[in-house]
Formats: structure tokens, sequence, C-alpha cells
């Protein structure tokens, strides 16, 4: 138990330290690691490595931050111009840009985890982009399946359902 008042404080600090955590990763400069995905504003791991070392306190502020932690995959004829039904300033990528991008930065994957999806595990852009979620039964409603994934040293993914 803490000390009268202390609780507060001590919540604040946490959530401060929330700003200097990184918001993705790069697996032996072959498999980048993001919340959302590369979106329209994000286009090397150069200037991603550089966006590493700064404090975020408002990710929404910063265009590749921000389509890091909430862009999509999606058709683009579905969402054409790249604009995300989540909002304003949230963008899509399509099949194009990931082979782009992953051409571009001499990577061979994307992996995500900002969808639920219903196997745990969807594909996208042939298999470049690999969408993995871990909550079985999402919410308690939507009745999905969790998956994890385990990346050995040399890069091969396998699926754990």
């Amino acid at each position: 138990r803490l000390p009268s008042g202390q609780g507060k404080a001590i919540w604040k600090y946490f959530n401060l330290s929330f700003d200097y955590l990184p918001v993705g990763g790069l697996i032996e400069n072959k498999i980048l690691v993001v919340h959302g995905g590369i979106g329209s504003h994000f286009s090397n791991i150069a200037t991603f490595q550089s966006t590493q070392k700064k404090p975020f306190t408002n990710p929404q502020e910063n265009d590749i931050v921000r389509d890091i932690l909430w862009s999509d995959p999606a058709d683009r004829d579905n969402f054409p111009g790249g604009q995300s039904p989540r909002g304003h300033g949230i963008s899509t990528f399509s099949s194009d840009e990931v082979s782009s991008f992953c051409e571009r930065n001499n990577i061979s994957k994307i992996i995500r985890s900002h969808q639920c999806v219903q196997d745990g595990i969807e594909f996208f852009a042939g298999t470049k982009v690999i969408t993995v979620f871990s909550a079985t039964n999402y919410k308690g409603t939507v009745k999905n399946q969790g998956s994890i994934l385990f990346i050995s040293r040399d890069c091969v993914i396998t699926v754990k359902r």
C-alpha cells in the first residue's frame, strides 16, 4: 500500500516513462516490428531510428510516430488516397507501398499488431506484412483466436496459437 497522496504522483511518473519507450524495433536488420504500420510519412528506417531517440509527450504531433502507431494495411480501392476510416491524420498503406518500403530499406517483413484478426494472424502484401493479435476472445465478444510469433536468430518465424 502506498502512503496517502503518493498514488497519483507515482501514476504520473509511470506515464511519463512511456514517453521514452521505443515505438518499434528492428530484428537483425530484416524485420521491422511496429504497433500500426508504415503509413504515408514513414519512408525509411534511418528516419525511424532517429525518432527512437526523442521522448514523445504527444505522439500525435509527429507524423512518422502517428503512422507507426495507428496506420493500417488497406486495399486502395476501399480507401483511396490512403485516408483511414479511423479518422483525420491516420493513414493506410497498400501492398505496393509495402513492397517499395521493404525494397528501399532492405527488409523482408513488417510485423504489426494493431488490429484484431480472426485467426490471431493475418498476412498482407503476400507475406511481407504479418498482423499478429494475441488476445483470444477479444473484449469477450469477438470469438477470435490469439497467436504469438517466435522469431529465431536467423529470422525464421514460427506461429503459436
